[in-house]
């Protein structure tokens, strides 16, 4: 190939990658809703600097979350930024009301980790306690137990479909039903797959959760490094490392008992101890998407950035 010919691949290579451009931001298309986030700097940080933090990670949670937008303003002086959006993802529903709860929440970020210790389902307080509740509540009407394991990790209680969740939750809250459990358990569900939930009993001490996003160093959202699906690399501080190896320590010699790890209020996973884990380092895997994977490291970034984001307004145009 003579010279000029290599050069002139090479420029029309360099043409097209330069042409390519984020779908979902799509400025010759009307905006229907329009989104509007209050930022609130963290202590010792200026608004600018805040703003320009949060900016680009708010258009990344956009993608993540299948939205598209026409424009994106920022107003330094009303500290707002103001996403012009013109559509979601199927899931996020067919009535303007459900669609801009999906956007609010897209814009706004919790983070919100929590390891603790579980109850199994064989432990003994816990089965007579349902005993005594399915006899007077018919609880096992609604919730289908794990017995013998066959739903799965012995952490799991029972499984119950996304439509009675709250009826269960109603019953495990009356207070004569609470009387007949450990004064510790707090009752967790997973998220939602396939329209089912797995319920699980965490361990709920004074103190709180033993360990939680405030020791983590980072979070990046990848592939396993076995291999495997998408999962979600955590590392520890110091502080924090010493804590997941008392736990871990702790749940392997009491018979190998799970961990149950919570992310804004849903068990996204509960891996079985067999060793103590030293070193700070983590995987979690729990039938993830690159996508979610991605998501909450994201949102752990945004988090440790310590701004507070707000929705000033929220409405279809």
């Amino acid at each position: 190939m003579r010279p000029f010919t290599r050069l002139s691949l090479l420029f029309l290579l360099l043409a097209s990658a330069c042409s390519v451009r984020d779908s979902h931001h799509q400025p010759g298309t009307a905006a229907r809703y329009l989104i509007v986030v209050k930022v609130s700097p963290s202590a010792g940080s200026s608004t600018k600097k805040a703003m320009e933090e949060v900016y680009p990670q708010l258009l990344n949670r956009l993608k993540n979350a299948g939205i598209t937008y026409q424009k994106a303003e920022k107003d330094e002086a009303a500290r707002t930024l103001s996403f012009y959006l013109i559509d979601g993802p199927a899931r996020a529903g067919k009535q303007n009301a459900d669609r801009l709860a999906y956007f609010r929440e897209a814009l706004t970020m919790r983070a919100k980790l929590e390891f603790w210790d579980t109850y199994r389902n064989n432990d003994a307080e816990l089965v007579d306690a349902f005993v005594q509740m399915d006899a007077t509540h018919a609880f096992l009407s609604y919730v289908l137990m794990n017995q013998n394991y066959v739903l799965g990790s012995p952490a799991v209680i029972g499984v119950a479909n996304e439509d009675v969740v709250l009826v269960v939750d109603s019953l495990l809250a009356l207070p004569e039903v609470k009387g007949l459990f450990p004064k510790d358990i707090a009752f967790k569900w997973s998220r939602k797959v396939d329209g089912i939930r797995e319920l699980y009993g965490i361990k709920t001490p004074e103190a709180g959760a033993p360990l939680t996003e405030k020791h983590l160093e980072y979070a990046k959202g990848g592939l396993n490094d076995q291999g495997g699906p998408p999962a979600l690399s955590l590392k520890f501080n110091a502080q924090g490392a010493k804590i997941w190896e008392q736990m871990t320590a702790r749940a392997s010699q009491n018979q190998n008992r799970e961990i149950a790890i919570v992310f804004n209020d849903e068990v996204i996973s509960a891996p079985r101890v067999m060793s103590p884990i030293t070193g700070g380092q983590s995987m979690l895997s729990g039938n993830f998407t690159m996508q979610e994977v991605q998501d909450m490291a994201l949102q752990f970034r945004l988090a440790q950035l310590g701004h507070s984001l707000s929705i000033l307004e929220a409405r279809a145009l």
